[in-house]
């Protein structure tokens, strides 16, 4: 098992985190990315984040910190089930946040389960975006199992064969880009559809054309 913290827990409350899953014999990863080899993820509440997302995406565990705190207290690791993240857990909240904690759930036991490999696993995508959303999107979907193909790699042509989707914004999607879009016959979409997939639809009947480009 290896953990990772994340979310906005204080820098105390992190390190007493740290310490309890040491004390039980497990690995601590601290990054602020995504770390594919983690098992086991700690957040505070649900959230459309990029490290949220990508362990989604891949079907880790996402659990409350009552997981460690009571797992500590029995003096080993307890069965993940009642700490998971899912609507259970939250005695209110708008529809947006039970979602969010919902599909942590969800995406977990289709992927454990083996009806999935990924969330986004046989797609193949590029991203027109700036760089303060690209990065975290390449991330996402990459957990999720996508092969993804950014702006710079775009540039060289051919990109890479069957294309399913291209996800973009203006700027810095621009005339070339378009052109040689449609020259390929690659529909172009927001990348809002990315997160609305895990949370919202969570891989069930969506309406992808709601988020389809369509002043280009």
């Amino acid at each position: 098992m290896k953990f990772a913290v994340c979310g906005k827990f204080s820098q105390a409350q992190k390190r007493k985190l740290h310490k309890l899953t040491t004390k039980l014999g497990s690995s601590y990863l601290s990054t602020t990315t995504f770390p594919k080899e983690a098992t086991h993820f700690i957040f505070p509440s649900p959230a459309r984040s990029e490290r949220y997302l990508a362990a989604c995406a891949s079907g880790k565990w996402i659990l409350t910190e009552e997981y460690l705190k009571q797992s500590k207290a029995a003096g080993y690791f307890l069965n993940e089930i009642l700490y998971e993240w899912s609507s259970r857990q939250l005695s209110s909240g708008v529809q947006s946040d039970l979602d969010t904690a919902d599909a942590a759930q969800v995406w977990r036991q289709k992927i454990s389960s083996g009806e999935l490999i990924g969330a986004f696993f046989g797609w193949r995508v590029i991203l027109y975006l700036d760089s303060t959303r690209e990065t975290p999107l390449s991330r996402v979907l990459e957990a999720g199992g996508a092969i993804v193909r950014t702006l710079v790699d775009a540039s060289t042509r051919p990109v890479f064969n069957n294309v399913m989707y291209a996800f973009a914004s203006r700027p810095p999607l621009n005339d070339d880009h378009i052109s040689f879009l449609k020259e390929q016959r690659i529909r172009v979409y927001r990348p809002e559809f990315l997160s609305d997939y895990l949370v919202k639809y969570r891989g069930l009947h969506h309406d992808l054309e709601a988020y389809q480009m369509t002043d280009l």
